[in-house]
């Protein structure tokens, strides 16, 4: 977190990638809750897998994937997903950089 606020306090624009495991899959509302608070530009989201030097330890189960994905504690017809973008969209300021644009949700 030091090195987030590092670049908070310098104006640097980052990027967020997150792996979500067995300790965050059953909580994707606190996950995204925290994801947005840091304020970064962009985001990757991804399902830990069993492959390359990922070996020893299990990933969620396709079932525990699909729900995290479709969680409906964000809201009536909204996933997490929405709320993170909604939260995402406009959260940090990326006039400085060409070619740079927000993302959209429909």
């Amino acid at each position: 977190m030091k090195g987030i606020k590092c670049l908070q306090d310098h104006g640097v624009l980052f990027s967020v990638l997150a792996v979500v495991g067995h300790e965050t899959i059953d909580h994707p509302e606190a996950l995204f809750d925290f994801l947005a608070s840091l304020h970064g530009v962009n985001i990757g989201i991804n399902i830990e897998e069993y492959e390359g030097a990922n070996t020893e330890r299990t990933p969620p189960t396709r079932d525990q994937a699909v729900a995290f994905w479709r969680s409906d504690q964000a809201g009536p017809g909204a996933t997490p997903m929405h709320r993170l973008s909604a939260n995402w969209i406009g959260s940090a300021d990326t006039s400085a950089c060409p070619g740079s644009s927000r993302p959209t949700v429909e």
